[in-house]
């Protein structure tokens, strides 16, 4: 397998990176959000997204927040990189299926529109992928 690729996983055929921002731009998460919110009880804390394309919601987030955090965005598709909203977002470039982030790096970890893209060529395959993105998140999230 090469990097970035786990069990037939193939994400960079599953997104247009222009179509997304555009979609990414339209549609907010008023619901959501909030949520997010109330967690973030300190200064300081870090914040990772899984998945946050250019970062509209992480800044979104550090917007609304009233205290500074640090954001991250990991990222499978690179050309997101240098498309990020705002240069206060940290830009990692990889997989949640294979980031080599340590255990316990973040004290909140959020995700949207990722697990759908975990196709593989066999639902048991794609069900395993799933399952271990989800492990993964876990794994990096502070208990």
């Amino acid at each position: 397998m090469t990097s970035g690729e786990h069990s037939g996983f193939a994400a960079k055929a599953t997104l247009d990176v222009d179509v997304f921002m555009s979609y990414e731009k339209e549609t907010s998460h008023p619901d959501f959000i909030p949520s997010v919110l109330g967690l973030i009880t300190e200064p300081g804390l870090k914040l990772l997204d899984v998945g946050g394309a250019s970062g509209v919601f992480l800044n979104e987030i550090m917007t609304a927040a009233g205290v500074p955090i640090e954001a991250t965005n990991l990222e499978y598709m690179g050309e997101y990189g240098p498309k990020q909203v705002s240069d206060q977002i940290q830009f990692i470039e990889g997989s949640i299926l294979e980031s080599g982030i340590p255990d316990a790096s973040y004290d909140l970890v959020t995700f949207r529109h990722i697990l759908h893209h975990l196709v593989a060529d066999t639902v048991k395959e794609t069900l395993a992928n799933q399952q271990h993105a989800l492990g993964e998140m876990l794994r990096v999230v502070k208990p």
